[in-house]
């Protein structure tokens, strides 16, 4: 019959080494979001105190000594937990057993075929003879010796424990170092790190006051802290993995915080990562996509996390499809910071949030969201970057700096707020991606960067912005239904460099209060652009200075409304002005073309309402250009309608021009060669018409 111990109530303190972690008790432990373990027998009792036959139940709740032995336990029984503890001895199961993971600590060794009452395992640092340290504040470092056996007590707990049954480690109150390569800086010791989980079906659960350091190193490598390889159905919940940069020796190097490869279903949530010698998260693939053994890393969700300060990237994915990121805190990628032995500076590319494959690496179906990037270091001022990546979704996010891409398709730039966002880089091009419902403000540079293929850009704010968008030698894009707002002095709403083909402009709104819509400058110029189109239509445009188009080919100007300033061309050719209201409220020309040839400029309405002093509505000058069928109007006594200051071969037919000067004429034309036929020319002040002061022109049918 068995023996029944009675249970006791009264509270004890634990006695272990003599070691740093003493004093910690269990009221320390408590204050976690993981409740201590109470050990609050008293009596002490001995394995012989009790009849355990098989397939019992044994209730511990006093102190039971083994006495250095080995006691061989018969198949079947339970050892569950009520406040007391099994200490100095081996339980060695015959058949199967089981036992309360409370139970388990470094004094008590556990044979044969057993398994853990609950799949929970929690982790007590006091019970195992973990070495810890004081301060959560970049602390003092325990002593090499006591992390590597740290990390000793944790990885073989951890795998004893996973063999037992265990499906979550859980960590609470917890502040030490750890060092798992023991003075190596090989191979086996880079792959290696402090927990390296298990291969399936398992969790890893810690606490806000749970933090696992990496030991300070003078070496290429530090110690990685978590490792997720080759897995299905492994996560991480909670506590704070901390690199060794702040007290890394004067080597440069380091190794990354948290580490998924070839993972399979894999949640990382709440986690805080910060001051890794290289990128503090990373998620890459087994092998190559091209070899039988490659294995990518597959449905991985990394929420909640808080990564800072390290010295490359604070995330990054190398080869991964179906991720998830999102929710997440990102600050100082990359910064240069202070240790013992000097600065140690970040590492290129320094950027929050990167996707990034190299050769035979493959990342897609990537989702980016909701995250919270700041203060990253990238000298191209990148806070999220998607590089060589396909069906990638940045969404929600708000980042200090930009965020873009380079060489990937099908990416999806939505609903952001942020100081700029990168469409490609130059000569690095991706294809078919979409900018959309993003607010972009940046005073001192560029709002959308687009250098790209297929891409469309719309519903956008702009504000405040030195240039709003930059189109530089891009192919097939649609940029509508965007929203330019800035009181930036000289800024610009459209810049467009080298080369746009089949681009177009259109239903956009700007409000610029000291700036112009359009700087076109020496576009679709090469023999290689002979057919190339760029296009600006059905624009509303308030801006106090006049767009420019210059030195450039191959343009469409069409149905758009100019109010507050107009529009000049210099040195076009091949370019089309139609359609367009332009009413110039400033002391200038409402539109110009200079030095230009091969221009039609047909069915516009040009008014200049400035009466200030010699102001012209329109002003031209080149050679074969069309001029029929717009109405052109200048108020004030020294404005004339229209100026040809030189040129030939210039058409005018079909226009009404209108003036109020006494003593300018409606047209005051020198050009040569030329036909000007059927114009209407009003001047309110009864002067003639027009001033003919080229040679073999042709005026005919004008009233």
């Amino acid at each position: 019959m068995k023996k029944i111990i009675p249970f006791l109530l009264l509270i004890i303190t634990v006695v272990t080494s003599c070691k740093k972690d003493d004093s910690i008790d269990n009221e320390d432990q408590e204050s976690g979001s993981v409740e201590g373990v109470l050990i609050t027998a008293t009596e002490t009792c001995l394995y012989s105190d009790f009849d355990i036959q098989e397939n019992t139940s044994v209730v511990i709740n006093c102190l039971l000594d083994l006495e250095g032995q080995t006691i061989t336990v018969p198949a079947g029984v339970t050892f569950s937990f009520e406040g007391g503890n099994i200490f100095n001895g081996t339980l060695n199961f015959e058949g199967s057993g089981t036992i309360a993971g409370e139970l388990l600590n470094s004094d008590l060794t556990v044979e044969g075929n057993v398994d853990l009452v609950d799949e929970d395992f929690v982790f007590y640092p006091f019970r195992w003879g973990i070495v810890e340290v004081e301060g959560e504040n970049n602390p003092e470092p325990s002593s090499q010796v006591d992390a590597y056996n740290n990390y000793q007590i944790i990885k073989n707990t951890l795998n004893t424990v996973h063999d037992m049954g265990a499906s979550v480690f859980t960590i609470g109150k917890l502040n030490a170092f750890f060092d798992c390569h023991n003075g190596e800086d090989n191979a086996a010791a880079a792959f290696n790190a402090v927990l390296f989980l298990p291969s399936s079906n398992f969790h890893l659960k810690m606490a806000d006051n749970t933090y696992i350091r990496a030991l300070p190193v003078n070496s290429i490598l530090s110690s990685k802290l978590v490792k997720i390889y080759q897995s299905t159905n492994v996560n991480v919940s909670g506590g704070h993995l901390i690199g060794d940069r702040l007290r890394h020796g004067p080597t440069v190097g380091g190794s990354h915080v948290l580490q998924i490869t070839g993972a399979e279903n894999t949640v990382i949530d709440n986690v805080s990562v910060s001051f890794a010698g290289d990128s503090g998260i990373v998620i890459q693939s087994y092998s190559f996509q091209q070899n039988s053994d490659y294995i990518p890393s597959q449905n991985v969700i990394v929420k909640n996390c808080t990564m800072d300060s390290n010295a490359k990237n604070n995330l990054q994915v190398t080869d991964g499809m179906d991720v998830i990121i999102e929710d997440c805190y990102s600050y100082r990628a990359g910064i240069d910071v202070e240790t013992p032995f000097g600065t140690s500076e970040g590492r290129a590319p320094k950027i929050g949030i990167l996707t990034e494959t190299q050769v035979m690496q493959v990342v897609t179906g990537v989702i980016i969201r909701n995250n919270f990037v700041e203060d990253s270091y990238s000298s191209s001022n990148h806070d999220i970057l998607t590089v060589g990546s396909t069906d990638i979704e940045i969404s929600g996010n708000t980042a200090e700096n930009s965020i873009g891409w380079s060489t990937s398709l099908n990416v999806r730039v939505t609903n952001n707020t942020s100081g700029k966002i990168y469409g490609g880089f130059l000569g690095f091009n991706g294809i078919d991606n979409i900018v959309s419902g993003n607010t972009v403000t940046n005073p001192d540079g560029v709002g959308i960067f687009l250098t790209d293929q297929n891409v469309e850009v719309y519903d956008n704010n702009l504000i405040n912005c030195k240039v709003g968008i930059q189109l530089a030698s891009l192919l097939n894009a649609e940029v509508y239904d965007n929203n330019f707002e800035s009181n930036i002095e000289n800024s610009v709403g459209i810049l467009g460099q080298t080369y746009l083909d089949n681009v177009n402009v259109y239903d956009n709104d700007f409000a610029l209060e000291d700036g112009k819509p359009l700087n076109i400058l020496a576009i679709n110029t090469e023999p290689e652009h002979e057919d190339y189109q760029f296009v600006f239509m059905n624009n509303i445009i308030n801006a106090s200075r006049s767009g420019i188009i210059s030195g450039s080919s191959n343009i469409t100007i069409m149905g758009n409304e100019f109010n507050g300033a107009g529009l000049g061309l210099s040195g076009t050719s091949n370019t089309m002005v139609k359609n367009n209201i332009l009413i110039n409220s400033s002391n200038g020309v409402t539109f110009g073309a200079g030095n230009s040839t091969d221009v039609e400029i047909t069915g516009n309405t040009f008014e200049g309402t400035n009466d200030g002093t010699l102001s012209t509505a329109v002003t031209l000058s080149g050679s074969n250009i069309i001029f029929n069928d717009n109405i052109v109007k200048a108020v004030g006594n020294n404005n004339t309608g229209i100026s040809v200051t030189e040129g030939a071969y210039i058409s005018m037919e079909n226009n009404t021009v209108n003036n109020e000067s006494t003593f300018r004429s409606p047209l005051h034309f020198l050009g040569n060669n030329s036909t000007i036929i059927n114009n209407t020319f009003i001047n309110s002040n009864g002067l003639e018409g027009f001033f003919d002061g080229g040679v073999n022109n042709v005026f005919s049918g004008n009233n």
